[in-house]
């Protein structure tokens, strides 16, 4: 294992060449095959981990160009200024002007397995972090605020009122 002053200076370099890393790469790096050491290395550095991929790459905190939604997408790998895909879940949904779908948070959210969007999703509405609605048989996701839900649900109509289809899954 590298000392602190020594890992601190290969992993700031390695990240600002390569701009994210996974575990394996990681250890690697430092010379070890401990977690718990390749985090201790870490968290003085200010590290992100992916809402992709089940979290198993990391960036530096200052490395990431964020669009308005807080996203950055680095070869196909997601990191959002929430952290986490629930808090990320939470300010996109929250933050749109009518709701979200599934498919439309899988498209923003370039997720490789549906799976881990229904689970985070079930357990938001079970959590009470956010509503889950029914509207012209799609599930539709809205803030758990009832203001901005109702305005989020009457844009919505809107939208399918005027027409408004919704786009397919798009496969990665």
């Amino acid at each position: 294992m590298l000392p602190p002053k020594e890992s601190r200076k290969v992993l700031v370099k390695m990240f600002r060449n390569k701009y994210i890393a996974n575990l394996d790469e990681l250890f690697d790096i430092l010379d070890t095959h401990s977690r718990m050491s390749v985090f201790r290395r870490l968290k003085p550095l200010d590290y992100l981990s992916s809402f992709t991929d089940a979290g198993c790459y990391y960036t530096l905190q200052d490395i990431p160009k964020f669009d308005t939604l807080g996203l950055w997408f680095y070869q196909g790998v997601g990191f959002s200024r929430a952290g986490t895909l629930k808090s990320t879940l939470i300010d996109i949904v929250h933050l749109s002007e009518a709701g979200k779908t599934p498919t439309e948070l899988l498209n923003l959210l370039r997720l490789k397995v549906a799976n881990s969007l229904y689970n985070s999703l079930h357990g938001l509405v079970k959590g009470k972090k956010l509503k889950r609605h029914r509207l012209h048989g799609l599930a539709l996701y809205t803030s758990i605020d009832s203001d901005i839900a109702g305005k989020q649900i009457a844009a919505r109509r809107e939208k399918i009122k005027s027409g408004f289809k919704l786009p397919a899954v798009v496969s990665m």
